[in-house]
């Protein structure tokens, strides 16, 4: 069970290092005092402005010079006050806020200052995560030493960007750093709430979003001597573009502090390596309760049939997108109800054919597990067919964010259409290089049955088979 543990760890951590910048004690916690205040406001044309404000203390337990866990205790979430915006409130959801971020201990890969990892607890929310991503992110430090000024490509809450460490001063009992982000520069930044399908790709640019958001992202760190983080403060600042002008305009602010309070020795943790995430920030989409999807797809099909009855409007196209977007917080029973109503006539019984075809459309653009166990069966059930039911799998391929679940469902198209091989592989690709899958089970079953498909050594006992593989001349 040790000699386990121990490779699962290595392969957790990566690559060890000596480090040299930092000097934090295993065996040691480090606490901080932590303060986010977060404020939008149209500036220049309105003194009011709403906001919220956490505060917390922060614990940095040291395992090993690399294994190192982070800890959110006396978590309190404020707002301002609607009568008096200048002064904060206790939140009513700061009690259930706090349970979850004190819930479940981070631990991470601590590479002389650079973050490489994380292994949060299999319970930990999307949204729990981030804000610890952006404690560590305020921890980070990728500069080689910390004395000369440096430009570098580093991973955090923020993207993947470049940024630029400046040695503002350089005293007997510690060092101040300074840290500048072109977020417009940034990759891994956005998340995409669209109806076209497609996988992500990068050029090389300082622009990698559209400029319509004026940011602006500075740190500044201070370090003694001894390698140990004393200090961090982190500014960031969102003006809307089209509405703006100079320093006026809608405009969010966001300011963080972490100061170093104490240290003791002992640490508490040892729990297990579970799974592995990155810096980045994590984009998620909530589901809606059946009913209110249910609700929103219902509707969104009526207007549909009335904006369709005569011909099709300029608005129709939109219609459908947002179709897309309220099925993709349904699950699979939900779609399942509301096509037995399509397919039944229950509504908009004198445009149904129009109706069928929007939903049906709209399914494989869905890209969700509840989509693609419809896509499934509707398939293998002979409800769609032929030149339909071959789009209906390409759309597999483009699918950005496989999950686990998806490609459990995918498994009896591989039986019932070997054309759905290309899109099965390409699903599996696309997820195995977000997660590591090597010594995954579902995986291994899935690319059994590739294997199958494909016959020893590449070899097809099929000769129409192999010619519909074959690319064409």
């Amino acid at each position: 069970m040790e000699r386990t543990f121990i490779l699962l760890l290595a392969f957790t951590t990566g690559i060890l290092a000596d480090s040299t910048k930092f000097g934090y004690q295993p065996g040691t916690t480090y606490e901080y005092d932590y303060d986010v205040d977060t404020t939008t406001l149209i500036q220049g044309a309105s003194e009011g402005k709403s906001g919220i404000k956490m505060t917390a203390k922060v614990q940095v337990e040291v395992l090993s010079k690399c294994d190192l866990v982070l800890k959110v205790k006396n978590v309190q979430l404020h707002e301002r006050n609607a009568e008096s915006p200048e002064n904060f409130i206790l939140s009513a959801m700061s009690g259930k806020f706090s349970q979850q971020l004190e819930e479940n201990s981070l631990r991470f890969s601590f590479q002389d200052g650079r973050i490489e990892s994380l292994c949060p607890a299999d319970s930990e929310t999307p949204w729990v995560l981030n804000i610890k991503r952006g404690i560590l992110s305020m921890i980070q430090n990728t500069m080689e030493n910390l004395q000369a000024d440096q430009k570098v490509s580093e991973a955090d809450v923020t993207g993947t960007c470049d940024a630029d460490y400046t040695v503002s001063e350089n005293g007997w009992y510690s060092v101040t750093i300074k840290k500048h982000k072109n977020l417009l520069g940034c990759t891994e930044r956005h998340g995409y709430q669209t109806a076209l399908q497609g996988t992500p790709y990068r050029v090389p640019s300082e622009i990698q979003s559209l400029p319509i958001m004026k940011s602006s992202h500075d740190c500044q760190q201070e370090i003694s001597k001894s390698g140990i983080l004393k200090g961090s403060s982190c500014t960031e600042q969102h003006v809307f573009r089209p509405f703006s002008r100079d320093s006026s305009g809608a405009m969010t602010e966001s300011r963080q502090t972490l100061k170093y309070s104490n240290e003791r020795t002992g640490v508490s943790t040892a729990n297990s390596v579970t799974r592995k995430a990155d810096m980045n920030f994590e984009h998620h989409v909530d589901t809606a309760s059946s009913t209110k999807a249910r609700k929103n797809i219902e509707k969104q099909l009526v207007n549909i049939c009335a904006q369709t009855k005569g011909d099709v409007r300029p608005e129709t196209p939109r219609l459908f997108s947002d179709l897309v977007h309220i099925m993709r917080s349904a699950d699979s029973q939900t779609l399942n109800d509301v096509y037995t109503n399509v397919q039944s006539g229950a509504f908009c019984s004198d445009n149904n054919q129009k109706v069928r075809k929007f939903f049906l459309d709209a399914v494989p653009m869905t890209g969700t597990p509840a989509s693609v166990t419809m896509l499934t069966k509707m398939i293998t059930d002979n409800e769609v067919t032929g030149i339909e039911a071959d789009m209906w799998m390409t759309t597999l391929a483009f699918i950005p964010s496989p999950s686990k679940d998806m490609i459990r469902e995918v498994m009896p198209l591989l039986k019932k259409n070997g054309k759905a091989l290309l899109a099965v592989s390409s699903l599996i690709n696309t997820y195995c290089k977000k997660t590591r899958c090597e010594n995954d089970l579902d995986i291994a079953n899935v690319i059994s049955a590739l294997e199958d498909k494909i016959g020893y050594g590449c070899y097809v006992d099929n000769n129409i088979l192999l010619i519909k593989y074959l690319p064409p001349k």
